[in-house]
């Protein structure tokens, strides 16, 4: 009796286990998938905003430097998205 069991344990640990990693491997490719995505959309939106002519400042920017400011933190929100997908794909 006790053959028969761990029998069915080995063929159980067979044909489980690889349909756990499959279902994981699954899991991360969708997620990967995901997080492509929003970084995808935070650069599309970006890009729409460098592409707009006239660019928001306050009027106590002035005109050069407050260009300049505005293009930097457009930089530094696509680099924080980058490090952020960069971390989750690491993971």
């Amino acid at each position: 009796m006790c053959e028969k069991n761990e029998r069915y344990e080995v063929v159980f640990d067979i044909t489980f286990y690889p349909l756990i990693f499959q279902a994981i491997r699954r899991t991360i490719d969708k997620k990967t998938v995901e997080v492509f995505n929003m970084f995808n959309d935070e650069l599309n939106a970006v890009k729409k905003e460098l592409t707009n002519k006239s660019v928001p400042l306050p009027a106590s920017h002035p005109k050069f430097a407050g260009q300049a400011h505005w293009a930097r933190q457009l930089k530094k929100r696509i680099e924080r998205s980058m490090m952020v997908s960069k971390l989750v794909l690491i993971i």
